[in-house]
């Protein structure tokens, strides 16, 4: 799934593919001491080869050879590290009903959490102590014992479907107290002990409808941002002028929001991209297939479609340098839906 900046995706299903990329340190019991050297530890799901069931591969990219596996030989997709890089979250499908699990690196004997949950998608929480959880009808603040801390109900559509603007990047304050994501056309904010609420944008009152409302995430611990475009209705004849678009900045003052509209302004725009983004796009250009960025935005995980046919090449990005990732092993194919969907996380983190 790319960067969540331009467009609302829409949730159908689970990915068939999940794989996750960390870059990782300051994990006390697996790394040891931090060297400030980025590591890349790389998570495959066996939904990533076709028609394929079995535990989660876990290795270092910089020797895929020696692998780890996690789990057993079951269904897993929505793989999700946490951002200190001791814990891999996952769903599991297991006898015809869905299992939340946590996996700790150290010890992947077995789960230290194995829950019933029928989420859609997760964030972890940037002190890696929450994991918001999204279903169908609320969003849930987890504990990492996969206890139940809250949840906020999520508005109904009329038609019975879901919209989000995705989950992951810029999806939690910085300073792990809040998190904000955009469904069903409301902003739906929750705090780390499970409190919040959705809120219609047209509740500003400035004009801004849910349709026209694209959230980008937060940019620090007290402001989100989005833009918005209000509808053109086309005259009978010739050419609507193209929408007027303009930044919509909130300030999340305890439980009170302060919505501001401030004119479009693409150098800002381009400044919220994940650093390395320009780079990607130059060296990747119509191949690329899907990027995932990390939660705080320093790494990005590409697929892309190799020159001349066959497997994708995969790479993550460190401050626009890509560094390639070999998955020759697990034999995946860039065609399988979950790839262009939650099929990557990125978390970076330095050893």
């Amino acid at each position: 799934m790319s960067v969540h900046l331009s467009k609302t995706v829409f949730v159908a299903a689970l990915s068939l593919l999940a794989v996750v990329l960390l870059t990782s340190c300051g994990d006390d019991d697996a790394a040891g001491t931090p060297t400030g050297d980025p590591t890349a530890w790389v998570a495959v799901s066996p939904r990533g080869a076709v028609g394929q069931t079995g535990p989660i591969v876990i290795f270092e990219a910089s020797n895929p050879t020696a692998t780890t596996t996690v789990g057993t030989d079951s269904h897993y997709v929505g793989l999700c590290w946490s951002p200190d890089g001791t814990r891999l979250a996952a769903t599991e499908l297991r006898d015809k009903s869905l299992r939340f699990v946590v996996f700790d690196r150290a010890h992947p004997a077995a789960p230290a959490v194995d829950i019933p949950g029928e989420w859609m998608d997760y964030a972890w929480s940037p002190d890696s102590n929450r994991i918001l959880a999204l279903s169908r009808t609320e969003l849930q603040v987890l504990d990492t014992s996969g206890k139940r801390v809250g949840a906020v109900a999520l508005p109904a559509r009329a038609d019975g479907g879901m919209s989000i603007a995705g989950m992951g990047y810029r999806t939690w304050a910085p300073d792990s107290r809040r998190a904000a994501v955009f469904v069903n056309e409301h902003l739906v904010l929750i705090d780390r002990d499970g409190h919040g609420e959705a809120v219609d944008p047209a509740a500003s009152g400035l004009g801004i409808g849910g349709a026209g409302f694209q959230f980008i995430g937060w940019t620090d611990s007290t402001h989100l941002t989005g833009s918005y475009a209000k509808p053109i209705y086309p005259a009978l004849t010739g050419t609507p002028p193209p929408p007027e678009r303009n930044f919509v900045d909130i300030t999340a003052n305890g439980d009170k929001l302060a919505w501001k509209l401030s004119p479009f302004d693409p150098v800002h725009f381009l400044s919220l991209l994940p650093a390395g983004s320009d780079a990607v796009a130059t060296a990747l250009g119509s191949r690329l297939v899907f990027q995932w960025t990390t939660a705080d935005g320093s790494a990005i995980l590409t697929a892309a479609d190799s020159a001349g046919g066959g497997q994708p090449s995969f790479a993550y990005w460190i401050a626009g340098q890509p560094h390639e990732l070999d998955l020759s092993q697990f034999d995946l194919d860039s065609r399988i839906p979950g790839l262009r969907a939650r099929a990557i996380d990125v978390v970076l983190v330095l050893r």
